[in-house]
């Protein structure tokens, strides 16, 4: 076949998969390349290189095929799910490559030279490209957002088995700035997918859990979207918890400047930032664990002005507890992607790895500009792991050398990172390529990010008060958005369709039994063709459990192990017997059936619990005050609040005189302040109605207790020669409610008890 009738066929086999490409490819000039016949009767071909203004080889001059046969024997290994090619060249690696390909895998060949697509029309027979084999050819010069787009759409099985991306010769020459990047890219991305499959097989049970558990505030929460546009061009600081933030933080205490800035703070640093007498906006929290919880807001007294923003998989207390705006997004767990349908639609923050990623992700949101970054060290010194007062577990690098990489932070200074922090600068420098001029790291240490600029907090922040209008502060704005939500879930179906999980969770576990016993008696049968039935019959059933997705995907996402199995890439059938590919898959539908048998009680007793809560929640009548009782058992504290917050005249009362009922109300009210760790309203109800004692005086010992936590970690903040600025704020202002503990309750001049 000459080069001319190669081409006509593959712009045929072009056409029937898009005709507009076949006519472009037709008339489109085939400029800047050599083609020349080889002496193996193959095309040579040569592209111009601007840059070296000399012609580079696009394949081995001698024996092309020869050549591209040698490479594709040393890079293809059947263990991995997923290849990415930068450079087509004239095709010949990358067909005896995609002829290679098992049904399981898949190529993705990204080249920024379209003369080279149809310069190897002309060179090689392009059917494993462009036929049935799963094989993906990008072009144009928008290859990043191509390549990046592609990464993140992964399906969780592929991201077990990745191969190391694959980079043809003559990219080193040409166009090289971009195909390293393309290049840098995918190695960030891979990394991205490590960590987010670490923080599955560590945390999946509690997300697991978190899903479930949630979905009753989940429900009734505004979504992340209902923020949008609400702080459109006006600026806002993002608190991290990098060992730096002492270099800046009591910038944000000057009362000019404050409202006309929006504070979005992470958890990890709420305490601290409240006892340096800064109200924040928001803060934002997204971890599993409930470890978190004890350590990052049990026992700090909690703002009602302040704005919770969380995603789904939040550990639950923090979510029940919080008494203040509440406004929830959607993270990368689709385990549970059927229940969200209940509701209306929630905004993503599926890229989120750290909770400072959603600190700008609600800022990108609101339309914040400029965002400022501090905290934000993503590197550590060998003393110190995060800034002080942080409510966070780590280590220094001095008792764990191995767990850290060696880096430079901005002033070419050593210091310690890892893998995960450098996935997490990564992200940010995705906000910022897609986001550009709007974020500014004042960090003033650390790690640098790029596309971000490094400037000193006082310089951004100085010409801000004579340049902005005095308008709401971002707190008041939230509060107003989240009292005009008006949830839109479907209960009935909700409901209906809980109970009808159930039953499947039942069937599921009838189906893990009979394979259970199928695996049993095909071991214990000695005759090949009986065995040979019982195999058959085994993996006919595989198809069963199909049917119940939704019952297996609340099991999934707690087992990685499982996941993993069911991930695992099966023999090569070419080097394996029949009997052994049937005894792979028999092991992985017994290994399904076990995680099954051993996770369905904690699953059905938490659907059980969730059914129940979301009674309370779609409750439509006032409630009976044993019934309010019931709610605070089963920690709906939010469905709670909605109902003491009408008027007290309208309190079932019975009959009884109006003292009686209120007593009730305040008694309710004070046990609700009390779990929403409002320690001051709930001293004062507590006090006026002389109810319960021995809760009154745990009020006062939870704010003296945070009151002398936080006295050590203000004294790192605070400068003396800083004019204006007190060294120890007063309770009653970092309080905010209008009350403190009696004189001999609290230490004096106690340091931002909450």
């Amino acid at each position: 076949m000459t080069a001319d009738e190669r081409f006509q066929a593959n712009l045929a086999l072009v056409a029937t998969k898009s005709p507009g490409l076949a006519e472009q490819l037709q008339q489109f000039p085939l400029a800047g390349i050599h083609l020349l016949p080889g002496p193996t009767g193959h095309l040579d071909g040569r592209l111009w290189s601007v840059q070296h203004q000399a012609w580079v080889p696009l394949c081995n001059p001698q024996d092309p095929l020869g050549e591209a046969r040698h490479d594709v024997d040393a890079l293809y290994t059947p263990h991995a799910k997923l290849f990415v090619l930068f450079g087509l060249g004239l095709g010949y690696f990358a067909v005896e490559f995609a002829r290679r390909l098992r049904p399981y895998q898949r190529l993705e060949i990204f080249d920024c030279n379209p003369h080279c697509f149809k310069a190897a029309m002309y060179a090689v027979d392009m059917a494993p490209i462009m036929g049935e084999r799963p094989v993906n050819t990008h072009l144009g010069d928008a290859l990043p957002q191509v390549l990046q787009h592609m990464w993140l759409s992964l399906q969780s099985h592929e991201k077990f088995h990745i191969a190391e991306p694959i980079r043809s010769g003559y990219t080193q020459y040409v166009d090289a700035p971009l195909y390293e990047q393309l290049s840098v890219l995918s190695m960030d991305m891979i990394r991205y997918h490590h960590v987010g499959l670490a923080t599955w097989a560590q945390f999946g049970p509690l997300i697991g859990d978190n899903d479930l558990e949630n979905l009753p505030e989940f429900c009734t929460t505004p979504g992340l979207q209902e923020l949008a546009g609400c702080w459109e061009g006006k600026p806002a600081v993002c608190i991290a918890a990098g060992p730096s933030l002492p270099k800046n933080l009591m910038l944000l205490t000057d009362p000019v400047l404050r409202n006309k800035v929006a504070v979005l703070t992470v958890g990890t640093m709420y305490a601290t930032v409240r006892a340096c007498g800064i109200i924040p906006d928001i803060v934002t929290t997204i971890d599993f664990q409930r470890l978190n919880w004890t350590d990052q807001f049990q026992g700090v007294p909690l703002d009602p002005r302040c704005t919770l923003v969380y995603l789904h998989s939040t550990y639950p207390q923090t979510v029940r507890r919080w008494p203040g705006p509440r406004f929830v997004g959607l993270n990368s767990s689709d385990t549970t992607e059927w229940l969200r349908h209940y509701a209306e639609p929630k905004a993503q923050a599926s890229q989120v790895q750290t909770v400072a990623h959603l600190n700008v992700v609600m800022a990108l949101l609101m339309g914040a500009c400029p965002i400022v970054l501090i905290g934000q060290d993503l590197s550590m010194s060998g003393q110190t792991h995060h800034a002080p007062g942080a409510l966070a577990q780590d280590i220094v690098p001095q008792d764990n050398l191995e767990a850290h990489v060696n880096a430079d932070d901005i002033y070419g200074q050593p210091c310690y990172t890892r893998h995960s922090l450098l996935s997490m600068r990564t992200v940010f420098s995705q906000f910022a390529a897609a986001n550009p001029d709007r974020i500014i790291n004042c960090t003033e240490g650390g790690l640098h990010i790029e596309g971000i600029p490094d400037m000193p907090l006082r310089t951004v922040l100085e010409p801000l008060p004579s340049l902005l209008v005095a308008e709401p502060p971002l707190r008041t704005i939230a509060a107003a958005r989240f009292e005009a939500y008006r949830p839109q879930t479907r209960w009935e179906d909700l409901t209906r369709d809980l109970s009808a999980l159930e039953q499947k969770i039942v069937q599921a576990t009838a189906w893990a039994l009979r394979t259970q016993e199928r695996q049993a008696h095909r071991l214990a049968v000695g005759n090949a063709t009986e065995r040979a039935a019982v195999t058959d019959a085994l993996l006919a059933s595989e198809a069963e459990i199909g049917a119940l997705n939704d019952a297996v995907a609340l099991i999934a996402v707690r087992r990685f192990d499982l996941i993993a199995a069911m991930a695992a890439i099966p023999p090569d059938p070419e080097t394996t017997t029949a009997e052994a590919l049937q005894d792979f898959h028999c092991t992985r539908l017994v290994t399904l059936a076990t995680v099954l048998l051993e996770t369905v009680p904690v699953v059905t007793t938490l659907v059980r619990r969730t059914r129940r809560r979301l009674a309370d929640v779609a409750m439509q009548t006032p409630p009976t005050s044993s019934q309010l009782l019931r709610m605070f058992a089963r920690q709906s504290y939010a469905s709670v609040a909605r109902w003491l917050g009408t008027a007290p005249q309208t309190w079932p009362g019975n009959g009884q005189p109006l003292g009686e009922p209120m007593r009730d109300y305040a008694r309710l009210h004070a046990a609700l302040a009390y779990a929403q760790q409002q320690y001051s309203v709930a001293a004062v109800l507590l006090t006026t109605w002389d109810v319960h004692p021995q809760r009154r005086a745990r009020c006062y010992q939870a704010l003296d207790a945070h009151a002398m936590a936080m006295q050590a970690a203000v004294q790192a903040y605070v400068c003396p020669s800083m004019a204006g600025i007190p060294t120890t704020p007063s309770a009653s202002v970092a309080l905010g409610e209008g009350a403190t503990g009696p004189p001999s309750a609290s230490p004096a001049e106690p340091v931002a008890a909450g």
